[in-house]
């Protein structure tokens, strides 16, 4: 939970909408965290697995179906997952200055990312959530229209800060697939396992 973060030890202003209810009650759930025990520096983790199904043709009945597709993950920091990654940082408190995504596929493997804490696009998020809490929840101004921010001063320049960010990102670790961990008990990545063979009868006993 953010509000049991420091926040005004790197977002003063940010620290005050949240004490006047200018914010909502905000989380994050990173997959893990990483901690140098030496230094005390976290950085946050993030898995993000890409299906391996795609969707197949539909007969004549109108009926469509799933089939396995041995694609590679997608290759790059999604500009979509720039917003939950800095937002997991800020939830982790001011030592956070790093996120690691993975991007796993069924068939090639994992590529580690490393995203560094942007704390200037961190205000631009929540500057941008606050007007969006204001509007539609203190305020009760309906629904809010769709694209809402579409024509807003500053919006564009705030997405191309979120395509700078995804763009930036380091690639730490290219993981083969030989060196993915995968359950050894339960490897059937897709189907049942087949029933297995009935055994053969036991040779009877010598008497």
């Amino acid at each position: 939970p953010l509000e049991c973060v420091d926040v005004s030890a790197t977002h003063p202003e940010a620290a005050g909408w949240i004490a006047r209810g200018e914010l909502p009650l905000m989380g994050a759930s990173p997959d893990g965290l990483l901690v140098n025990e030496t230094s005390g520096e976290l950085q946050v983790l993030e898995v993000k697995c890409s299906s391996p199904f795609v969707s197949t043709a539909r007969d004549s009945t109108g009926r469509g179906g799933m089939r396995v597709s041995d694609r590679p993950g997608k290759s790059g920091v999604g500009v979509w997952h720039v917003p939950q990654l800095q937002l997991e940082m800020l939830c982790a408190g001011p030592k956070c200055r790093a996120a690691v995504l993975v991007t796993l596929s069924a068939h090639d493997g994992a590529t580690l990312y490393q995203v560094p804490r942007d704390d200037a696009y961190i205000h631009s998020m929540l500057a941008w959530l606050r007007k969006f809490h204001i509007t539609f929840s203190v305020l009760k101004n309906g629904s809010p229209p769709e694209n809402f921010n579409h024509h807003a001063e500053g919006y564009d320049a705030f997405l191309a800060e979120t395509s700078r960010i995804a763009k930036s990102a380091r690639v730490v670790y290219t993981m083969p697939q030989e060196e993915v961990q995968r359950d050894v008990v339960n490897n059937d990545f897709y189907f049942f396992s087949p029933s297995p063979a009935p055994r053969p009868a036991p040779a009877p006993r010598p008497a």
